[in-house]
This record gives C-alpha cells, structure tokens and sequence, in this order.
C-alpha cells in the first residue's frame, strides 16, 4: 500500500493539481492535519475519508514527539491495508508536517508501504497567479553589467 504526502497548494480548492485530485479521489482515508487543508479536501473526497489529525502548534519538544507518535500510530496500521494521503500546505517536502510524520513513521511501518510525495503548487509560484499580476524575466533579473559579453 502507499501513503502519499499530498500537497495542495497555497490552500485553495481550484489551485489543487490534476495529480493531486486524483490522489485524493483514489485513496481510502485522507488525513488532515488542519482546518484549511479539510476543507480543500473536502471539495473532493467525501466526508466520510477525511479523518483529522491533531499538532501542536508550540516548540516543546516533548509535545510534538507525542502529538508525531499519536499521528503516526493512528496512520501505519490503515496504511497497510489501503492506500492513504497524509495533506499538506504547498510541498510536502518543503518544511511539512508530513516530514515530521514521515520521520516518526519510521519503523512503525512495515516495508510493504511505500511512501511518496505529491507535489502541489508552490506558494511562491501561486502568489503571481492569485494576485493576477505577472512578472516579466526583466523584471526579476539584474542588471547585465556593460562588460559583459551576450
């Protein structure tokens, strides 16, 4: 079975990748670790896939090892009966609970589920999009030096 970390973008339920729906669409549970990647989601997938997972927002230690482990405890056993999304917010690899999942996961899953990451647009790349303004290349580039060959 696979667990997927799927990325959904800046957060808005048009801006989810073709590759993303389908994901979401095909798997058996969908897990949400917030309010806004639920409601995403829920654009696509029953509410009947969709289950919370609770983290922390703080820097103790103790807490996120605890809130990881829980996560992680609730996620391996129906990982390796069906396949499975785990959401994120932009890139699953770019600073994502997932990685933290990921991590604690560890050897709480057996080899027999493969995890991978499902890019979304990153924020950086949708900001433009949803502003609806464009930046030209000269725009964004520096100046060519006058010495310098082109």
């Amino acid at each position: 079975m696979t667990l997927y970390g799927s990325g959904l973008g800046p957060g808005a339920a048009d801006l989810l990748t073709v590759r993303g729906k389908r994901v979401l669409e095909s798997v058996a549970v969908v897990y949400s670790p917030g309010r806004l990647s639920r409601r995403v989601a829920a654009e696509y997938v029953p509410d009947s896939t969709l289950s919370d997972l609770e983290f922390p927002m703080t820097t103790d230690p103790e807490k996120l090892r605890t809130a990881w482990s829980a996560a992680a405890d609730e996620v391996a056993p129906r990982a390796r009966e069906n396949d499975a999304a785990f959401l994120t917010l932009g890139d699953p690899c770019i600073y994502s609970t997932f990685g933290h999942l990921r991590r604690t996961l560890g050897s709480a899953i057996s080899y027999s589920v493969s995890l991978r990451d499902d890019f979304g647009i990153l924020d950086v790349r949708a900001r433009p999009m949803l502003d609806k303004t464009m930046r030209s290349a000269s725009a964004t580039r520096s100046p060519t030096p006058r010495s310098a060959t082109v």
